[in-house]
This record gives C-alpha cells, sequence and structure tokens, in this order.
C-alpha cells in the first residue's frame, strides 16, 4: 500500500522534502511511506499520525490464529480471508447494534458482500503481516481526547 501511494506521490512531487501524515488506520501507511522514501535518501519534513490504530500484536496473533484453523481445514488463503471476514462479522453483528444498522448486511452474507462492506477487517487481516521497522526521522503523535477509550501507542 505504501508503496502505490509513493508511486502516486511522486507523480505529483517527484523530490522531498516531504509532508506525511495520516489518521488511524491510514497512520500506518504514512509511517511506511516515510520509512520507504528515507530509505530512498529522500528528507521527511514532517510525519504525523493521528490516532494511529496499528496494535501488530493482537493483528498478528489472530492472523496466526486463522492461518493455524486454515492450514488444519485446507483452506486457501483467500479462503482463510473469508473465514476470518465470516467470524468477525458475526462476532460485531452480535455484539454491537451501531454495526448492524451501518453495514445494512444480515447475519449470513456472502463472501463477496463481506469484501465491499468490512474494509477495515480486509485491512487488519493485510496489517496483521507487517512488520515495522525503524524510522530514524522524528514523528509527531496527535491522539483525540474524545475517544478516551481508544488505545494509545508509544
Amino acid at each position: 500500500m505504501a508503496a502505490a501511494h509513493i508511486k502516486s506521490l511522486r507523480t505529483i512531487q517527484p523530490e522531498g522534502p516531504y509532508l506525511l501524515g495520516g489518521w488511524c488506520n491510514a497512520a500506518l501507511v504514512a509511517y511506511e511511506m516515510a520509512r520507504q522514501l528515507q530509505a530512498e535518501g529522500q528528507t521527511i519534513d514532517l510525519l504525523t499520525l493521528m490516532d494511529p490504530a496499528f496494535v501488530p500484536m493482537y493483528r498478528r496473533l489472530i492472523h496466526g490464529f486463522m492461518r493455524r484453523i486454515g492450514s488444519l481445514l485446507r483452506l486457501s488463503q483467500d479462503k482463510q480471508l473469508d473465514l476470518f471476514l465470516r467470524l468477525r462479522h458475526i462476532y460485531n453483528y452480535l455484539r454491537f447494534s451501531h454495526y448492524r444498522k451501518s453495514k445494512g448486511l444480515s447475519l449470513i452474507p456472502t463472501a463477496e458482500a463481506l469484501r465491499q462492506h468490512d474494509w477495515i477487517s480486509i485491512f487488519d487481516w493485510v496489517a496483521s503481516e507487517y512488520v515495522r521497522r525503524p524510522y530514524a526521522g522524528k514523528i509527531t503523535f496527535l491522539w483525540c481526547s474524545e475517544e478516551p477509550f481508544r488505545y494509545r501507542v508509544a
């Protein structure tokens, strides 16, 4: 994802210095973009991560568990993703009334419907494979005070 965004960014601004930022899940993408650009010798004047939502350990545990189940059931990677999306959908559907209202999906939707509507879960699935590498630059973190139960990443 970061490489694709860098390619688009460079069509407009081929060389740094760059000002990058991302909110929630996009903070992870902005972080990796800054890391890749810096590794190429580019200057990052500002990297701002707003309410970053990357908790790699949680995602890796879930993905690892799903891989083991998928392996036992001899499921392809696509089918493992489908199983993950279904289980997460069922959990969210049964637990959260706002989820039932916002998604407009029944308890048992098709895998295709989940792939179209649950982009957050797909991002979590992809991000679970991400291995964070060091970034030598300065990072500015911004945290939203209106979401007191959101976790903090230091």
